[in-house]
C-alpha cells in the first residue's frame, strides 16, 4: 500500500477533499482498492533558462565550495583554492591571497552595513572598499579555521570556530 502524495517546492502536497473530511484523509493506495476522483492542485511551474558559467568567464577554477548573494545583487563564490569571486551576472572580478587566507573558503556572509566576510581554514577576511582586509587571528579568534558566519542585525559577527563561537563587535573580538 502507498500514501499517495505529490512534491512541490514548499513540500509535499496531498490532495484536497477527500471523502468530505477536513483535513482530507490520506489516500491509500493499494491492488484490487479503488478510489473516488482525486484532484491535486499545483502552482504553475516557473519557466527559466540555466546559465553555466567557466573560466572563459573569469573565475580561476570550476572548484567552487561556497555561493552566496549580497543584497546589491552581487553573487559571491568561494573556492577550494583560496580565491572568491564576485559577479554582477556578467564576468567575474576575482580576490585571492593575501587578501583571502588558507586554502578553502568555508563560508561567505554579509553584516547589515553590506560588508562581506569570508572564512577559510586560517582566518577571516572583510571586505573594505573594493579589496578583502583579513583580520589577525591572534586578535582573539580561538581557533584559525572558521566554518561559518553569521551577523547579527546589531552590527555584531559570529564566527563558528572547532573551538566553539566568538564574537566580533566594535572591532575587538569577545
Amino acid at each position: 500500500a502507498y500514501r499517495l502524495r505529490c512534491h512541490g517546492l514548499d513540500g509535499f502536497f496531498y490532495p484536497s477533499g477527500h471523502q468530505g473530511t477536513n483535513p482530507p484523509l490520506p489516500i491509500i493506495v493499494e491492488s484490487g482498492r479503488t478510489n473516488g476522483p482525486i484532484q491535486f492542485v499545483f502552482a504553475k511551474a516557473k519557466k527559466g533558462v540555466w546559465r553555466t558559467f567557466h573560466v572563459t568567464k573569469g573565475l580561476r577554477g570550476l572548484d567552487l565550495m561556497r555561493v552566496h548573494r549580497t543584497p546589491d545583487g552581487m553573487l559571491w563564490s568561494g573556492s577550494t583554492i583560496a580565491t572568491v569571486h564576485s559577479s554582477d551576472g556578467g564576468e567575474f572580478k576575482m580576490f585571492q591571497a593575501p587578501q583571502i587566507p588558507g586554502g578553502f573558503v568555508n563560508c561567505i556572509s554579509h553584516d547589515s552595513e553590506g560588508a562581506v566576510w569570508v572564512g577559510s581554514e586560517t582566518g577571516v577576511s572583510r571586505r573594505v572598499n573594493d579589496t578583502f582586509q583579513s583580520l589577525p587571528v591572534a586578535d582573539g579568534l580561538p581557533r584559525k579555521t572558521i566554518y561559518d558566519i553569521l551577523a547579527d542585525p546589531d552590527g555584531s559577527v559570529w564566527f563558528g570556530t572547532a573551538s566553539g563561537l566568538c564574537k566580533y563587535a566594535g572591532g575587538n573580538f569577545y
